[in-house]
């Protein structure tokens, strides 16, 4: 019996990856800071806990973690998880996360799948320095020693796995091989309970999105769009962490001012969020993926997103929903308003979400097929 070893620090799209595991007849243990209570359909046996101190400290109000913090969390991370016994014949693991752990098996002879859902870091930093420059943002970029420890994990790792073509391009316009690089669309983390249910007559329109770091996820463009409207009897649901949203000042009084957006606060249930949303809006200007994006759609709610969210390719303009250029107000607030005009074209699209993140789910293309496929893959060929 093939047996994997996960280790995803965080439990990013790794949830996904558990529950295809464990309806496979593979074995499988999962290294993370993520509490088994946020694992779907894993037993205490499979989960191997390992806290960051720098998370458990912010969790605590004790400090608030900066970027250094966070690199020095991964690195411990990794270092611990060296340490532990135990085998196995593939080791997959997180970017940022695996490296010291990736040398470890490697030495055995095991291979080394490393997990990252980005574009390459060299792109992504580049993308993300030239946007803090044009919306006046705060952003520090990450240190030159965990930038090079991402190359030497890139460099380390027998295959790569990325979500998108956003993601896979990235690599290939550094010099990968296209054999190294794998793209695998990625399923949600959950399985979902519920649908949400259109009320045509509904005169209340809301409007959702999600993102921890705002600049990343172009919630700037987003707010500009939404102000332009001034829609009558409409919210917008703005997840986001406040404290990242202050490091661009202007941008966090706009929010605080406008009684029409609502900084929403955690939530034990993400699809709560989603029920409550009429058409849901991610406008990222780096995005590898958008897992957000899809669990909407699996919630039977439409979505507006940028070519740079990698979960795009499962958007069908005028469909299911719209898919427009990054940092483009004029796109967002002309695609939301048509959508606030049009209760039967919501509905249309609202259907359509639905059923198109099902027959992906259902498709011989889906995330828990392909994954079973690479781990075989590269088990019957050492």
């Amino acid at each position: 019996m093939i047996k994997i070893n996960l280790s995803s620090g965080l439990r990013f799209n790794a949830g996904a990856t558990a529950l295809a595991l464990s309806q496979s007849d593979m074995k499988f243990e999962i290294f993370s800071s993520t509490p088994k209570n946020k694992w779907p359909a894993i037993s205490r046996e499979e989960l191997s806990f390992r806290p960051l101190p720098f998370k458990i400290l912010e969790y605590l109000n004790l400090i608030k973690r900066n970027r250094f913090l966070r690199e020095i969390d991964a690195i411990i991370f990794d270092n611990i998880v060296t340490l532990l016994k135990s085998d196995c014949d593939i080791f997959h693991g997180w970017a940022t996360f695996s490296l010291n752990t990736g040398k470890k098996y490697k030495k055995k002879g095991i291979p080394f799948i490393l997990d990252r859902a980005c574009p390459h870091i060299s792109f992504q930093e580049n993308l993300l320095i030239e946007e803090a420059e044009l919306t006046k943002s705060n952003y520090i970029p990450n240190s030159k020693m965990f930038l090079e420890r991402c190359l030497e994990e890139y460099e380390l790792a027998d295959k790569i796995i990325v979500p998108s073509n956003y993601s896979y391009k990235s690599f290939i316009n550094k010099g990968f091989k296209k054999n190294k690089i794998h793209k695998l669309k990625l399923n949600i983390n959950y399985i979902p309970q519920k649908k949400r249910k259109f009320i045509k007559n509904n005169n209340k329109f809301v409007l959702g999105t999600i993102g921890g770091n705002p600049l990343r996820k172009g919630i700037k463009y987003l707010i500009d769009a939404w102000q332009s409207l001034k829609l009558h009897n409409a919210t917008l649901l703005l997840k986001t962490s406040e404290f990242e949203l202050k490091k661009n000042k202007d941008l966090f009084k706009k929010v605080k001012n406008d009684q029409t957006i609502m900084i929403m606060p955690y939530f034990k249930n993400i699809e709560d969020f989603y029920l409550k949303c009429d058409l849901f809006c991610l406008p990222s200007v780096d995005d590898g993926f958008g897992l957000a994006a899809l669990e909407a759609m699996a919630s039977g709610v439409p979505v507006i997103v940028t070519e740079n969210v990698g979960a795009s390719e499962m958007v069908e303009n005028n469909v299911n929903g719209f898919v427009g250029k990054i940092r483009d107000v004029n796109f967002l607030s002309e695609k939301i308003l048509a959508l606030y005009l049009d209760k039967s074209l919501l509905k249309y699209f609202s259907e359509n979400s639905y059923s198109s993140y099902n027959n992906y789910l259902n498709s011989k293309d889906n995330y828990n097929s392909n994954i079973l496929k690479i781990y075989r893959s590269l088990f019957y060929k050492n």
